[in-house]
């Protein structure tokens, strides 16, 4: 069951990563089309 949960840690962990760069992606890209 432990491994489980760390499992699961760890997946959230890399969800989030993701969710943070394409977040930091698309507002950069969101504020270089404001700029042109």
């Amino acid at each position: 069951m432990g491994e489980f949960i760390h499992a699961l840690q760890n997946l959230f962990l890399f969800l989030a990563v993701i969710i943070g760069l394409v977040c930091s992606f698309l507002f950069d890209k969101k504020k270089f089309n404001i700029q042109h």
